[in-house]
């Protein structure tokens, strides 16, 4: 009876994906834009926000550092972000852009350590597998091969799925930081149906389907939950933060769908 079950539920999960990748088909020419537009959209935030709190900004990082350190370090913090973002949108030096935005989260974790938390650690390290996410649609779609020479080449698909496996584990820590003491029932169940589909995703069972259902109900929750339009001010930053780095995520998960899961997953 249970083997019948599991074959039943297999063949439903099968369909089901079957589903999503005709529906899919008929959109993946935009799928890949959209996915990087969501991703990137927390470094165009970012760099946005250095910008025009500048003096706020400056006066945070000078109570630990020299003054002119401080003017340069959100300069290049505003002109690498943005000058990644543009090369990666018009297909231009990947490679050296998403390097660029790795090193961008890195120094983020220096320079704002006052404010480090599991929390931010978390939210890092789900930026850092969106990056990777990205790496690998870079290197699947440029045309110019030895742009990613420098990344390994293990045989056939293997650098692909080993960075798949590893951008789909390294997401997870987004979900971690979402876990509250206060939240409601209902928040904790659709945290519960997201962090077993996220589970899923990494484990790479059905992961185009589970990708698919996560982006829906991740942007579904993030406009209704992260509204940073319409609360108090004080509170906006914070809200603000969440929305886009979980825009991120979205993008992300995005990829996923679009690459599938590799050859590193449970079957």
């Amino acid at each position: 009876m249970s083997f019948k079950m599991l074959t039943s539920t297999q063949r439903t999960l099968d369909d089901a994906e079957e589903l999503v990748e005709y529906y899919y088909r008929r959109i993946k020419v935009f799928i890949p834009t959209i996915a990087k537009i969501c991703l990137l959209s927390t470094f165009i935030e970012d760099s946005l926000r250095m910008y025009i709190y500048f003096s706020a900004q400056y006066y945070f990082f000078a109570r630990r550092f020299y003054g002119w350190f401080s003017t340069f370090y959100i300069v290049f913090n505003l002109i690498v972000q943005m000058g990644a973002v543009l090369l990666i949108l018009i297909k231009k030096k990947r490679l050296f852009a998403i390097s660029s935005l790795f090193v961008v989260i890195f120094l983020q974790c220096i320079m704002y350590s006052p404010l480090y938390s599991w929390r931010f650690f978390g939210k890092s390290a789900a930026l850092c597998g969106c990056l990777i996410l990205l790496l690998v649609d870079a290197r699947v779609t440029t045309s110019n091969k030895d742009e990613f020479a420098g990344l390994p080449d293990m045989g056939f698909d293997k650098p692909k799925s080993l960075m798949l496996l590893v951008g789909r584990i390294m997401t997870i820590f987004i979900f971690f930081t979402l876990l509250h003491s206060n939240m409601s029932y209902f928040k904790w169940f659709l945290t519960t149906i997201n962090f077993a589909l996220i589970l899923s995703v990494a484990a790479g069972i059905s992961a185009k389907l589970s990708a698919f259902i996560l982006v829906l109900i991740l942007s579904i929750e993030n406009v209704s939950m992260n509204n940073f339009w319409s609360v108090p001010e004080w509170m906006s930053d914070y809200v603000r933060y969440d929305f886009f780095l979980t825009l991120s995520v979205i993008g992300g998960l995005l990829f996923i769908v679009s690459h599938g899961a590799g050859a590193n997953r449970i079957t």
